[in-house]
């Protein structure tokens, strides 16, 4: 686990702008059950994407 946190964190540094890099981590931290920081890097893919799946996981996490 520790070194996928690695990829995500290169991952963001490397492409800051995709929303995807920042949906990863969250599903890192959603896997840790750290859904508070879960929810910060679905947030920062939602403000980047716009999509509704982004929306949708935001809401879920809000619930956890």
């Amino acid at each position: 686990l520790d070194k996928s946190k690695m990829y995500f964190e290169n991952a963001i540094k490397y492409y800051p702008e995709s929303a995807n890099t920042y949906d990863s981590m969250g599903d890192y931290y959603e896997s840790q059950e750290n859904f508070k920081e879960a929810l910060k890097y679905v947030t920062k893919a939602y403000e980047i994407s716009k999509s509704e799946y982004h929306k949708e996981r935001i809401d879920k996490l809000k619930n956890m």
